[in-house]
Formats: structure tokens, C-alpha cells, sequence
């Protein structure tokens, strides 16, 4: 009779990170078309709110960057702080800043941003193969 052989560990994954900018009038202004660069630079980057307050806050302040950062800001320290220390495999990441574009009551303003969002995040945060991202819509 053989020997049992083990099962390998299970892949974890992290459904629900947030992710977050530390500017988001920086960080989308290169993947905006310069119409929206313009209106960006007048009227801010505005995301409606899905009016959803927590209880408790949604921001873990012990996951805040090495600098002060908002939390979820910096890609290294979130994959080192959240996946490493808790073994997950795999993360989808949902966006904090964003989660009310969906709902962004000017379809073209709403599209721009979206389009930029997704942009920056597949330059900036999809290099580790183990990432996955919900885009905007």
C-alpha cells in the first residue's frame, strides 16, 4: 500500500484589499486625456460617495505606510504588511477612492476617470503575478 500523500496548502485569497491613492489628483492626472487634465486641475477629482459611513472606520490605522501614508496607498508595503504577514496567495484589489464611479452622475467625466483609474492600476500595483484587480466601471 502507498503512503499517503499530502494535499498542498489551500491558495488563499484576499477578496476585498483596498487600495488607495496618495494623491489621486497626481496619480490619474498622467492617464488623463488633457481635456480632463484641465478640468482636474479646476474642479478636483471628484468621486460621488456611496454613502456608506462605518461604525468603526474603514481605514485600518495599523496598516498605515512606514511614512504616514494612507492606508493601502503604497503597493510594496501593503503586498510585505497585509499579504505576507497573513499568507494570503492572492489579492483582488477593489479601490478605496473609487468605489463610487459607478454611480458618477456624468457618464464622461465618470468614463475618464474610471479609464484613468484602471491605467494607473494595472502600471502601478499589477506587477506581482498574485494580484488581481476589480476594474471601475
Amino acid at each position: 500500500m502507498a503512503a499517503p500523500t499530502l494535499s498542498p496548502r489551500p491558495r488563499i485569497i484576499d477578496t476585498d484589499v483596498h487600495n488607495a491613492f496618495a494623491d489621486i489628483r497626481a496619480e490619474l492626472r498622467p492617464y488623463l486625456s488633457r481635456h480632463w487634465q484641465v478640468y482636474a486641475e479646476r474642479h478636483g477629482i471628484v468621486v460621488p460617495s456611496t454613502d456608506y459611513a462605518s461604525p468603526v472606520g474603514v481605514q485600518r490605522e495599523d496598516a498605515r505606510t512606514p511614512s504616514g501614508g494612507l492606508t493601502g496607498s503604497d503597493p510594496a508595503f501593503l503586498f510585505t504588511d497585509h499579504l505576507d504577514r497573513y499568507g494570503s496567495d492572492t489579492a483582488i484589489l477593489t479601490g478605496s477612492h473609487v468605489l463610487g464611479l459607478s454611480v458618477h452622475p456624468d457618464p464622461d467625466r465618470g468614463y475618464a476617470f474610471a479609464t484613468a483609474y484602471n491605467q494607473n492600476l494595472a502600471n502601478r500595483w499589477l506587477s506581482p503575478p498574485t494580484v488581481s484587480a476589480a476594474p471601475s466601471s
